[in-house]
């Protein structure tokens, strides 16, 4: 399996992700930018992302899972399994601080 071959839900959820990023962002060259990455992530075949796309998709999906409010919500599945195949020699996802074991000192 090619690591491009997202499923239909990984490239709904990564084209959600890049959708909340577009409309935050001011700068008109980066909103373009989101807005082609949604293209491709939306097309029928699978997206043909290049090394920078890559990066940008797997540093927000990171940011996502790593500080979303309800770490076992069931869109995270679809997320973490596409962060597999986005970033295959990156660290691991840390759970939220509030699911860390808290030490007693």
């Amino acid at each position: 399996m090619n690591p491009d071959d997202f499923t239909e839900p990984q490239r709904l959820a990564l084209a959600y992700i890049v959708g909340g990023e577009r409309q935050k962002t001011r700068d008109l060259k980066q909103r373009d930018s989101l807005g082609s990455l949604i293209e491709k992530l939306l097309a029928n075949a699978p997206p043909d992302l290049s090394e920078k796309e890559r990066a940008v998709l797997a540093h927000r999906v990171r940011r996502e899972i790593e500080t979303n409010r309800y770490p076992l919500a069931v869109h995270l599945a679809s997320l973490k399994s596409a962060f597999a195949k986005l970033a295959p020699s990156d660290d691991p996802l840390k759970p939220p601080a509030s699911l860390q074991r808290k030490t007693p000192c």
